[in-house]
């Protein structure tokens, strides 16, 4: 076979042609050797015309001593026979090398094609995983899709292809407890987003954990909705503190202002408990509700002002307390002696002789001290017509109990007293109760 760029002969199993490196067509080979047969068949009836012996050299006419001779073409059909030897030697040393240099070539381009498409994949990957850590959820998916669609069997990008599913999951469930936090279903919406909480419990990693961060900041605010809701309805400290402990816990601007709120409402409630208790003179239970609202609030100028007022209060009504027993105890006394001393008035006294000759006393008596008395009994003298003290008696009041302003009688009569003439009370004794 013959080249069909170059000419140089081939040999059979040749695909390149080992001079000039063009690919071999049979086409083209076939149609080039019947060009070169023509040639060859042609050149050998030239051949064959010029190595008829019709003249010698030495008889040829001036015009044809300048045409080849058959001498001169043997000479040159064995210099091509050389230079085809010659050229057939070096494509036995060049083909392989060709060959192993067209291998190689193709071994780099397939390794750097490779290296370019990891690379590239690599590349959108992490662009994917930047997406996704910043909340872009939906265009990571996209990109690890499309990329997958090219490498379907790559592990990480499936991988992230799950982990993504997730966390779409996970954000479709956030975007239900957003619609039931404007529905105002807080208690559903706070059981939802406690459940999503618990199933990234047992998660790791950066992407998760800033799932984790989102749940979390939902709960709080479904938590603060569901505070803000209950505190309408509270009026009592005990009701109120739970709440504000709740949102203490919770670490936003919202937050704040919340525990504001609950601070204000919490000092307000316990002024106007304290101001209830100064009324009725409680003073120490005032002054415990004012401690209970400064617990929220250290700075509130009406509980501070207010514990103030409710001291002085109570450090005059102690003092005026003081006075009051004091007097009490003067006036018990006073009144003690009174009733011990001048509790028995003797309203009457009287004294007469009866037709057996008998001397008769009685007499009335009251009640006049501040506590019941009994056990009364009245002493008396008895005179004579001259004046003389004959016989000193006593007798008991009856009733034996009179209550504070109650009378009593007392009567005595005396038999085979002579010359009695009349009597004179002299003391009277009681018991007090």
């Amino acid at each position: 076979m013959i080249c069909p760029d170059c000419g140089h002969y081939l040999n059979t199993e040749d695909k390149f042609c080992p001079n000039c490196g063009s690919k071999i067509s049979l086409d083209n080979i076939d149609n080039k050797n019947n060009i070169y047969s023509k040639l060859d068949e042609e050149d050998k009836n030239s051949k064959t015309l010029l190595m008829t012996p019709i003249w010698n050299e030495e008889n040829l006419p001036d015009s044809l001593k300048n045409v080849i001779s058959p001498k001169d073409l043997d000479i040159e059909e064995q210099i091509i026979e050389e230079d085809y030897s010659s050229d057939n030697g070096k494509s036995v040393f060049l083909f392989p090398i060709i060959s192993a240099l067209i291998a190689c070539s193709v071994v780099v381009i397939t390794y750097s094609y490779e290296h370019y498409t990891n690379w590239k994949t690599l590349s959108i990957q992490k662009q994917a995983e930047s997406l996704a850590l910043s909340g872009d959820i939906d265009k990571s998916l996209s990109l690890i899709n499309d990329e997958l669609g090219k490498r379907p069997n790559y592990e990480s990008l499936q991988v992230d292809l799950k982990f993504l599913n997730n966390g779409k999951n996970i954000y479709n469930t956030l975007t239900e407890v957003d619609k039931l936090t404007k529905q105002n279903k807080l208690d559903e919406a706070l059981d939802l987003v406690t459940r999503t909480e618990k199933s990234l419990s047992n998660a790791s990693g950066p992407f998760f954990k800033n799932l984790n961060k989102k749940v979390i900041e939902k709960r709080n605010v479904v938590s603060l909705a569901l505070v803000k809701n209950e505190m309408k309805n509270k009026k009592s400290l005990e009701e109120l503190i739970p709440l504000y402990e709740k949102v203490l816990v919770i670490d936003t601007e919202q937050s704040k202002k919340l525990l504001n709120e609950l601070k204000n409402q919490i000092c307000n409630i316990a002024y106007n408990n304290a101001n209830e208790y100064l009324n009725k003179k409680n003073f120490d239970t005032a002054l415990t509700e004012i401690n209970k609202g400064l617990q929220f609030d250290k700075t509130d100028k009406k509980l501070l002002s207010l514990s103030k007022i409710i001291q002085e209060k109570k450090n005059k009504f102690e003092q005026e307390e003081k006075k009051r027993i004091e007097q009490a105890i003067a006036s018990a006394v006073e009144e003690e002696n009174k009733n011990q001393i001048n509790s028995v008035k003797v309203l009457n006294s009287t004294s007469n002789t009866n037709s057996n000759g008998d001397f008769i006393v009685s007499g009335e008596i009251k009640n006049i001290g501040t506590k019941p008395i009994y056990s009364i009994k009245i002493f008396y003298d008895i005179y004579n017509s001259n004046g003389q003290v004959i016989a000193s008696f006593s007798t008991f009041v009856y009733p034996n109990y009179l209550h504070p302003g109650d009378k009593g009688k007392f009567e005595f009569t005396h038999y085979d007293l002579k010359n009695a003439q009349k009597i004179q009370v002299t003391k009277s004794t009681w018991s007090v109760e």
